[in-house]
């Protein structure tokens, strides 16, 4: 678009100033021609207009190649830069690609992380509590080896006091 319009300025300024005036030579020449006898100053002025037409038409030929070129330039920068522009957004959206795969990488591995940091859980619970059974199951069997050994220490506690007491 601002190309386009960068040439219409161009081409409507070129008009304005020369190809309007060398048309309006030509007009004059073509009077000149209709008017025309043999008289020299008659073709003085023919040649004039000519000269004029020709010198006009001539600026805004090369003006406007001139500003032709320059739009030519500034449009293969643009076609240069988009290029590179679109490298750079399928490098960015490559990029993208790859990050979006590693977050669903470690999304996933995270669910997993938490699926064996529950399992995890459960088991130390699990163990904890058997732990603890087998602690109370310990301290059972101490007390019961305790009272049997107190048991035991009866009879011999008996004996030894009886034969105490028989020795006195």
């Amino acid at each position: 678009m601002a190309l386009s319009t960068g040439r219409n300025e161009i081409c409507s300024s070129v008009i304005r100033r020369h190809f309007q005036p060398g048309m309006e030579e030509l007009v004059g020449f073509a009077q000149c021609l209709i008017e025309a006898g043999t008289d020299l100053s008659t073709c003085h002025n023919m040649k004039r207009h000519i000269v004029r037409a020709s010198q006009e038409m001539g600026e805004a030929l090369q003006e406007l190649q001139g500003g032709l070129s320059s739009i030519d330039s500034k449009s293969v920068q643009l076609v240069a830069q988009k290029k590179h522009l679109e490298g750079e957004r399928q490098a960015q959206a490559e990029k993208l690609r790859s990050l979006r795969h590693q977050m669903d990488s470690h999304n996933s591995l995270e669910s997993r992380s938490k699926g064996m940091l529950e399992t995890a859980q459960k088991h130390l619970e699990e163990m904890q509590e058997e732990l603890s059974q087998k602690e109370k199951e310990v301290e059972e069997k101490e007390d019961f080896r305790n009272i049997g050994i107190a048991l035991m220490f009866i009879p011999v506690a008996g004996t030894l006091l009886g034969f105490q007491s028989f020795i006195d």
